[in-house]
């Protein structure tokens, strides 16, 4: 699906390039391959991937212990030791697994907050980057190549002041004469073309 929604953008483009009469550059790119490529991005992974490592040893720690707890527990005579007792390892037990629980969910939303912080640093670099190869070389339209669909990101990645906004001219030819809003410029286009 992606794949046909990047044959249809490009076809447009074309279109529009002959209809100008302009000869306007077309490039594409692998996003992902640039990300893994990329030493500050491999240094995230790994920085991301020692981290979680050192969590899941904590929280293996952490299931040992609740799973020696729980055997002992359930060993216990029950008709032999007293309420008071047995009330006591119950609240033992549920405050393990609290914790156990805790700890999985605030390891999970550090790593995840590391990430976002220290991605948006990496992915603004690679943005600025490409917006000046673009500009450099005279393109046009920057594309993804690696569009899968399970990917949030973009497909056009760069769009130069060749480009053409044509939504008032779609409107038109709705029969809309006078638009209510002015076109949202998303994404790095919006970046760009400030």
């Amino acid at each position: 699906m992606k794949n046909l929604i990047v044959l249809l953008l490009a076809s447009v483009i074309c279109v529009q390039t002959q209809v100008i009469g302009q000869i306007l550059k077309l490039g594409y790119m692998d996003q992902q391959f640039v990300y893994d490529n990329f030493p500050e991005y491999q240094l995230l992974r790994k920085e991301i991937e020692g981290s979680s490592a050192k969590y899941q040893e904590v929280l293996k720690e952490k299931y040992a212990q609740y799973q020696q707890k729980l055997e002992a527990y359930q060993k216990l005579p029950k008709g032999q030791v007293a309420p008071l007792i047995l009330k006591d390892k119950e609240t033992e037990l549920v405050n393990l697994q609290q914790s156990i629980q805790e700890f999985q969910s605030n390891s999970e939303k550090d790593l995840q907050l590391t990430y976002q912080k220290k991605f948006a640093v990496i992915e603004e670099k690679v943005k600025k980057v490409i917006a000046d190869y673009a500009r450099e070389n005279n393109y046009a339209y920057i594309i993804r190549s690696d569009l899968r669909a399970e990917d949030s990101w973009p497909i056009v990645l760069f769009a130069g002041a060749e480009a053409l906004e044509i939504s008032q001219e779609i409107l038109l030819k709705l029969g809309v004469t006078a638009a209510t809003a002015p076109p949202i410029k998303a994404g790095l286009l919006k970046m760009v073309k400030k």
